[in-house]
């Protein structure tokens, strides 16, 4: 269904309806979950934004649709009792803080 980008396009942002909510709400919880599973495993995504969730269809879903996090590239693995990790190019430049 392409990327959580794409399907929030679709959204009405001036008269949002209960239906949009609910898709909004479920499908940023899939999304959630999804870096729950990276961070359990010690693993920090480093790209993170719309673009990197992609959004498929599911029969088992109230919405008919789940969210998946993606585009694992920039991807680091965290030492075990590490909370962050420095580097110097991770990251989407239009996602970055400026220093």
């Amino acid at each position: 269904m392409g990327t959580l980008t794409g399907v929030a396009s679709t959204w009405a942002m001036d008269d949002e309806c209960d239906e949009q909510m609910l898709e909004r709400l479920l499908l940023l919880q899939d999304t959630a979950q999804g870096l729950e599973a990276l961070h359990s495993n010690h693993v920090v995504h480093a790209d993170m934004n719309a673009r990197n969730v992609l959004v498929s269809s599911c029969s088992t879903s109230e919405i008919a649709m789940c969210a998946k996090v993606a585009d694992l590239g920039l991807a680091r693995c965290l030492a075990h009792h590490a909370t962050h990790r420095t580097t110097n190019s991770c990251g989407t430049m239009s996602h970055m803080s400026p220093e």
